[in-house]
């Protein structure tokens, strides 16, 4: 075989990254990213809208910016939920851009959905913008939530992890309207791929063990394929939280210590069960990507500025 390709660890993610990679590759001089992405955007969306190249100009200075590690940043839905902060692996939070920034740039995706809603990769867009504004966000309330904890604040403590909750939720119904983000897709694909009924069981076990444990129940490599996908918050990282949520309000009610390691050693025994298990998740959309894009904005536009403040 001859030719020009890409050899990724990941894949199907950050279309604008892949198309200047690939593009790149058959020109001589560098590629002025600022111009790349407006042209990009032109033909991505089917029409030239100054609005949005504001938009992918604040995309290019924050979440395209900075020096990724061990992937880029993730949020704390898809981490194991621990007190420990030196736990062997956690996915890593820490942003290199200001999220402020990307919030303008999520206003600007939503104020230009009514000219480019009927672009497939304007709505592909629109939803990858906002679900990474909402990821963001969540990092912001988790930490509250431990500080109620910590403080023996029970009123607090439910009124956080009950908008954490909610935010693993909406991000759901927001990543269901696209095929893209679906767990089912990925699971029925693999599934696909076998023959018999027993090389389908093992090509979903390995399509759930990718990118969840990485490995077997042990392995401290946990979450570092993890996905933020409609099935997989719902089905997997949710009721991970439901249970940390669950041990830390008995904890505040029985006025005892969190043991740590004994839920740890419980939450371990239920991912490796999920990982074997074959319920089945929707390979289908719900909903119009715009409308829920939009219904969210509305919800979480003016708590996600008060945050920031």
């Amino acid at each position: 075989m001859e030719g020009i390709g890409l050899t990724p660890e990941g894949i199907e993610q950050n279309p604008a990254l892949y198309g200047l990679m690939l593009e790149n590759v058959w020109r001589d001089n560098p590629i002025d990213a600022l111009s790349w992405l407006k042209d990009y955007a032109g033909r991505r969306y089917g029409k030239n809208n100054i609005q949005i190249n504001q938009a992918w100009e604040i995309l290019l200075n924050t979440v395209y910016s900075g020096t990724a590690d061990h992937g880029g940043p993730a949020s704390i839905i898809a981490g194991r939920p621990t007190t420990d902060l030196a736990a062997d692996w956690r996915v890593d939070t820490r942003l290199y851009y200001d999220p402020r920034q990307l919030v303008k740039a999520w206003r600007i995706f939503i104020q230009s959905a009514g000219q480019l809603k009927e672009s497939d990769g304007f709505q592909y867009d629109l939803v990858d913008v906002t679900r990474q504004v909402l990821a963001n966000y969540a990092n912001i309330i988790q930490p509250k939530i431990i500080k109620a904890y910590q403080q023996n604040d029970i009123t607090g403590f439910k009124k956080y992890s009950a908008d954490f909750l909610g935010v693993m939720d909406d991000m759901g119904e927001l990543l269901g309207t696209r095929r893209d983000f679906l767990l089912g897709k990925w699971l029925s694909e693999a599934r696909a791929n076998g023959i018999t009924q027993q090389e389908s069981d093992l090509y979903e076990f390995n399509a759930r063990d990718l990118i969840t444990l990485w490995g077997g129940r042990d392995n401290p490599l946990h979450e570092y394929s993890n996905r933020q996908w409609a099935g997989l918050i719902k089905g997997f990282y949710k009721p991970r939280w439901e249970m940390f949520f669950e041990g830390l309000n008995q904890s505040l009610v029985n006025k005892t210590p969190f043991d740590n390691n004994a839920f740890e050693n419980t939450v371990k025994d239920w991912e490796w069960g999920w990982v074997n298990k074959h319920d089945t998740y929707t390979d289908k959309v719900t909903g119009n990507s715009v409308e829920v894009a939009e219904k969210m904005y509305k919800k979480y536009d003016q708590k996600i500025e008060g945050a920031y403040r």
